[in-house]
């Protein structure tokens, strides 16, 4: 896929799970890091410019689909796409008209994301502020909802470690 905002600029991958930088034109070829360590498949590729101005990529992969921010050999990937089943989308593509990134799968029709540029850029983090004393936080996967994790603080038993 050549990169929207620079037609010199060109990201491709291969079923082996190795994805590539072509810059200058294809006066440079890198090498970057891959969402799956190399041992999946990445079906397709799309590039967005977060409204901070940072570039995403987004990869289709054999297990869902996969974003790094600010693409580089030491990128780090992570999976993206709340409620969607992990299984294989074999095209992504971004309507920057409507802010919408379509992921077409194998067996479970299209999926959309909508608002991309204002949510593909911030990672998901949790913020736990302590107490003077030594305090003790435990974090389990929910039993029945693999999507949710309890959080215990000081083993409280709420769900958002809240007395």
């Amino acid at each position: 896929m050549i990169d929207p905002n620079d037609w010199r600029t060109a990201y491709v991958s291969d079923l082996s799970g190795t994805i590539l930088r072509i810059t200058g034109g294809g006066a440079t070829v890198e090498a970057l890091s891959s969402p799956l360590d190399g041992t999946g498949a990445i079906y397709s590729l799309s590039l967005v410019r977060a409204n901070d101005g940072t570039h995403v990529l987004f990869a289709g992969t054999e297990k869902g689909i996969w974003r790094t921010i600010s693409p580089a050999a030491s990128s780090v990937w992570t999976e993206f796409g709340r409620g969607m089943p992990l299984l294989p989308v074999i095209d992504l593509q971004y309507d920057a008209t409507d802010d919408i990134l379509l992921a077409a799968t194998y067996g479970r029709g299209v999926w959309s994301v909508s608002g991309v540029k204002s949510i593909s850029a911030t990672l998901a983090a949790i913020n736990i502020s302590g107490t003077a004393a030594a305090d003790t936080v435990r974090l389990v996967r929910h039993a029945t909802n693999p999507d949710f994790i309890d959080i215990f603080f000081n083993n409280n038993a709420g769900r958002d470690g809240a007395d």
